[in-house]
């Protein structure tokens, strides 16, 4: 117990690991649930041409826009042209062509229609423009035509235990889930670079009494607890704001996380002990792990991805994690399920932590022998 106790006074005394390991993680878990708590987008800018479209139909879509808590009436154009000017720039979403004989058209029964343009770049604020604006203007047509009839019937749209329906439950706990993967493997690859980093093997080795695991627990134990209490902390407290988490919820999610986060430590690794170098290691824990989120299904469903890439988003753990939260989601109906992909995510941390210690014990000998 001292041998490991020595190699975590040596190690966990650096700052820049306390600050990849807590600090960052922490600070940008914070920065994404304030950016997610909304529950929907806000005041959307939107340019409507009113060329001779002086209208009462017109002035009455026009409040329509402004009144409607997505939207807001960014820009009154006298063409088409000079509305696309202001969303090349940036000023403007979406485009409301109004016509001069609008009212009088719509007056006839002849059902005009209203171009709308938006930037189809952006997919979540191109549909949210696209559903608020045909709500504005059928809301005004039908003041129009029925304004003596109440509607018949009436629906909600809401996410299963999620009736806020704001976007946290929809990407917050994705892309925290996503922020601790990629964490879990900087402080692996940064952790157990130590002795290679500092050409000091044989001071660390001795620090471990000789032992190449206890130098092993030493530089990783800590920083896998820290990183997976931190990140179930965050998860619950993100969880909260969506509806009440279940008992069995809280167990199961508890374990799949800590289970998720030793499997990216012991990647990190593994890179490491191929590489021998920290800064190469870091890059590739980088470019796995960075976008890592957009192969997980939570975005584009894995089912519809070509079979090259559901290999690769099976082998990610991220993938397996974000199924067991988004399975305990609906209760113990899912246990089984989600305790499935625990296990394969289990195979996967043995894999890794098998693979990475042997390479890594063998470049550690290695060195030392270089020393002597």
């Amino acid at each position: 117990m001292n041998k490991f106790w020595n190699v975590v006074k040596l190690e966990y005394r650096r700052p820049f690991l306390w600050v990849i390991m807590v600090v960052l993680p922490v600070l940008v878990s914070v920065f994404m649930i304030e950016l997610l708590s909304a529950q929907t987008l806000l005041h959307l800018p939107v340019g409507v041409v009113r060329k001779g479209a002086d209208s009462r139909l017109a002035e009455r879509i026009t409040r329509a826009i402004e009144t409607s808590p997505v939207m807001e009436v960014g820009a009154i154009c006298l063409d088409l042209e000079e509305c696309a000017s202001k969303m090349r720039h940036g000023d403007i979403y979406a485009i409301v062509v109004l016509e001069p004989d609008l009212e009088k058209r719509a007056m006839r029964y002849e059902s005009p229609l209203i171009p709308v343009y938006t930037n189809a770049q952006s997919l979540l604020i191109n549909n949210t423009l696209q559903k608020e604006i045909r709500a504005a203007v059928g809301t005004v047509g039908a003041y129009m035509t029925l304004k003596n009839l109440p509607d018949p019937i009436r629906s909600e749209i809401h996410a299963v235990e999620n009736p806020t329906g704001n976007y946290i439950g929809y990407l917050g706990l994705g892309l925290l889930s996503a922020l601790f993967n990629l964490a879990a493997m900087l402080v692996g690859v940064y952790t157990t670079s130590a002795p290679i980093r500092a050409n000091k093997m044989l001071l660390w080795l001795q620090a471990a009494g000789n032992s190449r695991f206890a130098l092993a627990f030493g530089l990783l134990l800590p920083g896998g607890l820290i990183l997976w209490l931190e990140y179930f902390a965050v998860y619950c407290f993100t969880r909260y704001q969506v509806s009440p988490m279940n008992l069995s919820e809280f167990y199961t999610v508890f374990v799949a996380q800590g289970v998720m986060v030793f499997t990216s430590l012991f990647f990190g690794m593994t890179l490491v002990a191929v590489t021998g170098n920290m800064r190469i290691a870091s890059s590739g824990a980088g470019v796995i792990g960075g976008p890592a989120f957009a192969f997980t299904g939570q975005t584009f469903p894995i089912l519809a991805m070509p079979t090259i890439v559901k290999a690769y988003a099976f082998l990610l753990p991220l993938t397996h994690v974000l199924k067991v939260q988004s399975i305990m989601t609906f209760g113990t109906l899912g246990f089984s399920a989600a305790f499935n992909e625990i296990l394969i995510m289990s195979v996967k941390m043995f894999f890794w932590l098998f693979l990475g210690g042997l390479l890594m014990f063998m470049r550690w000998e290695k060195l030392r022998n270089e020393k002597h």
